[in-house]
Order: structure tokens, then sequence, then C-alpha cells
């Protein structure tokens, strides 16, 4: 018998977010997001909405990847949700070229107005 088998790696990474599952960001213990947390949020956010549209127009990957001047790979990084691979100016140019408006609203800690 082949002891190895049973063996579990314990420092394997974490393994990716399945799309549509959004991983809990990380925070200070202040309950307060991180600056990188907010910003995959963001992204994510931006991610998701382009993933939809392109469901929603019955686009195929490379359908995809020619209206918003990319890779077909990359097109598979988006909508497995790859958020690591994004920045947000490329998620706003790809929402700019299906014709929406992206509108970004801050509300501030403490702002009762928020």
């Amino acid at each position: 018998m082949d002891a190895t088998k049973d063996m579990v790696p314990q420092n394997r990474p974490p393994r990716p977010p399945r799309h549509g599952h959004k991983p809990e960001p990380p925070t200070t213990g202040h309950d307060e997001p991180t600056e990188e947390a907010e910003n995959m949020r963001i992204r994510g956010r931006l991610m998701d909405i382009l993933s939809r549209f392109i469901e929603e127009q019955g686009m195929t990957q490379h359908e995809a990847a020619d209206l918003f001047g990319v890779s077909q790979p990359r097109i598979s990084n988006l909508m497995n949700r790859k958020t690591e691979k994004f920045s947000i100016d490329a998620l706003v140019n790809m929402h700019a070229k299906t014709g929406a408006t992206v509108r970004l609203t801050v509300a501030m800690h403490g702002d009762p107005s928020a």
C-alpha cells in the first residue's frame, strides 16, 4: 500500500472563487475593508456586469473578444472572474465598448447622507 496517496498537501494555495461566488474581502480587523479588498470588490462588480452582458447577448467568447479588442483567453479570465488579471481602467474601457456609462459614487465614512 502506498502511504503517499493518503497524504494531503499542507501548503496548497486556496482555490480561486467559482464564477458567481464572491469571496469575502480581507479586513483591517476594524470591520473596514482594506484598500485592496475595496479595489477587488469594484473590479468584481465591473466583471460581473460585463459577464452578464456577454451572456445576455448570447455571444461566444470569440465574439466578445472581437467586440472588446482582446484575446479569447482574456474573455475566459473575465468570465471566470479572475479579478487579479484586470485593472479598473481596462474594465471601464470594456464597458465603454458596450455603449454603457460607468458612474462612480463615493461614500465617505461617517457621512450621514451615505
